[in-house]
Protein backbone atom coordinates (compact mmCIF):
# COMPACT_ATOMS: atom_id res chain seq x y z
CA UNK A 1 0.00 0.00 0.00
CA UNK A 2 1.37 3.39 -0.94
CA UNK A 3 0.35 6.71 0.52
CA UNK A 4 -0.29 9.55 -1.90
CA UNK A 5 1.96 12.58 -1.62
CA UNK A 6 -0.92 14.88 -0.77
CA UNK A 7 -1.83 12.62 2.16
CA UNK A 8 1.77 12.79 3.38
CA UNK A 9 1.58 16.59 3.26
CA UNK A 10 -1.61 16.55 5.34
CA UNK A 11 -0.04 14.11 7.78
CA UNK A 12 3.06 16.31 8.14
CA UNK A 13 0.98 19.44 8.81
CA UNK A 14 -1.25 17.71 11.35
CA UNK A 15 1.79 16.17 13.06
CA UNK A 16 3.40 19.60 13.43
CA UNK A 17 0.16 20.98 14.91
CA UNK A 18 -0.23 18.08 17.36
CA UNK A 19 3.40 18.35 18.49
CA UNK A 20 2.99 22.11 18.91
CA UNK A 21 -0.20 21.61 20.93
CA UNK A 22 1.40 19.00 23.19
CA UNK A 23 4.46 21.20 23.71
CA UNK A 24 2.21 24.14 24.55
CA UNK A 25 0.29 22.07 27.11
CA UNK A 26 3.57 20.84 28.61
CA UNK A 27 5.86 23.89 28.59
CA UNK A 28 3.74 26.80 27.33
CA UNK A 29 5.57 29.55 25.42
CA UNK A 30 2.88 29.71 22.72
CA UNK A 31 4.27 26.58 21.07
CA UNK A 32 0.92 25.84 19.40
CA UNK A 33 0.68 29.27 17.79
CA UNK A 34 4.31 29.02 16.70
CA UNK A 35 3.63 25.62 15.17
CA UNK A 36 1.30 27.46 12.79
CA UNK A 37 4.29 29.40 11.49
CA UNK A 38 6.18 26.12 11.08
CA UNK A 39 3.21 24.65 9.17
CA UNK A 40 3.18 27.64 6.81
CA UNK A 41 6.94 27.27 6.23
CA UNK A 42 6.45 23.50 5.74
CA UNK A 43 3.67 24.10 3.19
CA UNK A 44 5.71 26.68 1.27
CA UNK A 45 8.80 24.44 1.20
CA UNK A 46 6.79 21.43 0.05
CA UNK A 47 5.07 23.49 -2.65
CA UNK A 48 8.44 24.59 -4.01
CA UNK A 49 9.77 21.04 -3.89
CA UNK A 50 6.71 19.69 -5.70
CA UNK A 51 6.88 22.35 -8.40
CA UNK A 52 10.55 21.54 -8.98
CA UNK A 53 9.88 17.78 -9.09
CA UNK A 54 6.95 18.19 -11.48
CA UNK A 55 8.92 20.42 -13.82
CA UNK A 56 11.72 17.85 -13.93
CA UNK A 57 9.23 15.07 -14.67
CA UNK A 58 7.61 17.11 -17.43
CA UNK A 59 11.00 17.83 -19.00
CA UNK A 60 12.00 14.15 -18.89
CA UNK A 61 8.69 13.07 -20.41
CA UNK A 62 8.86 15.66 -23.17
CA UNK A 63 12.39 14.50 -24.04
CA UNK A 64 11.12 10.90 -24.31
CA UNK A 65 8.22 12.00 -26.50
CA UNK A 66 10.59 13.93 -28.80
CA UNK A 67 12.78 10.81 -29.17
CA UNK A 68 9.71 8.71 -29.98
CA UNK A 69 8.51 11.26 -32.52
CA UNK A 70 11.92 11.25 -34.21
CA UNK A 71 11.99 7.44 -34.28
CA UNK A 72 8.46 7.26 -35.73
CA UNK A 73 9.28 9.87 -38.35
CA UNK A 74 12.45 8.00 -39.34
CA UNK A 75 10.52 4.72 -39.57
CA UNK A 76 7.74 6.38 -41.59
CA UNK A 77 10.19 7.95 -44.03
CA UNK A 78 12.14 4.75 -44.56
CA UNK A 79 9.00 2.60 -44.78
CA UNK A 80 10.16 0.31 -41.97
CA UNK A 81 8.51 -0.50 -38.69
CA UNK A 82 4.90 0.07 -37.77
CA UNK A 83 2.19 1.64 -39.85
CA UNK A 84 2.33 5.40 -39.65
CA UNK A 85 -1.20 5.91 -38.33
CA UNK A 86 -0.75 3.38 -35.54
CA UNK A 87 2.53 4.85 -34.41
CA UNK A 88 1.31 8.42 -34.29
CA UNK A 89 -2.06 7.58 -32.75
CA UNK A 90 -0.33 5.64 -29.96
CA UNK A 91 2.02 8.55 -29.40
CA UNK A 92 -0.88 11.02 -29.27
CA UNK A 93 -2.83 8.78 -26.86
CA UNK A 94 0.22 8.39 -24.62
CA UNK A 95 0.74 12.16 -24.56
CA UNK A 96 -2.96 12.83 -23.85
CA UNK A 97 -3.01 10.28 -21.01
CA UNK A 98 0.12 11.78 -19.50
CA UNK A 99 -1.29 15.31 -19.66
CA UNK A 100 -4.57 14.24 -18.04
CA UNK A 101 -2.75 12.43 -15.21
CA UNK A 102 -0.40 15.38 -14.70
CA UNK A 103 -3.27 17.88 -14.54
CA UNK A 104 -5.12 15.71 -12.00
CA UNK A 105 -2.01 15.27 -9.84
CA UNK A 106 -1.07 18.94 -9.98
CA UNK A 107 -4.64 19.86 -9.00
CA UNK A 108 -4.54 17.54 -5.98
CA UNK A 109 -1.18 18.92 -4.86
CA UNK A 110 -2.30 22.54 -5.25
CA UNK A 111 -5.45 21.86 -3.19
CA UNK A 112 -3.38 20.13 -0.49
CA UNK A 113 -0.89 22.97 -0.32
CA UNK A 114 -3.61 25.62 -0.13
CA UNK A 115 -5.34 23.75 2.70
CA UNK A 116 -2.03 23.35 4.58
CA UNK A 117 -1.13 27.03 4.20
CA UNK A 118 -4.59 28.14 5.35
CA UNK A 119 -4.51 25.71 8.29
CA UNK A 120 -1.07 26.93 9.32
CA UNK A 121 -2.09 30.57 9.04
CA UNK A 122 -5.17 30.02 11.20
CA UNK A 123 -3.17 28.14 13.83
CA UNK A 124 -0.50 30.82 13.69
CA UNK A 125 -3.00 33.63 14.13
CA UNK A 126 -5.39 32.08 16.64
CA UNK A 127 -3.38 29.31 18.28
CA UNK A 128 -2.86 31.31 21.45
CA UNK A 129 -6.65 31.45 21.93
CA UNK A 130 -7.01 27.67 21.73
CA UNK A 131 -4.62 26.71 24.51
Amino acid sequence: MTIARDHLLYLGAVSIAVIGYLLDRRIGADAFARSGAVIVAFGAAMAGREIYAMERAITRHEARVEKLEAAYLDAAQSGEGEAREDAFSRLAKNLADYRAARIERVGRMIRAEIVILCFGTIVWGFGDLVV
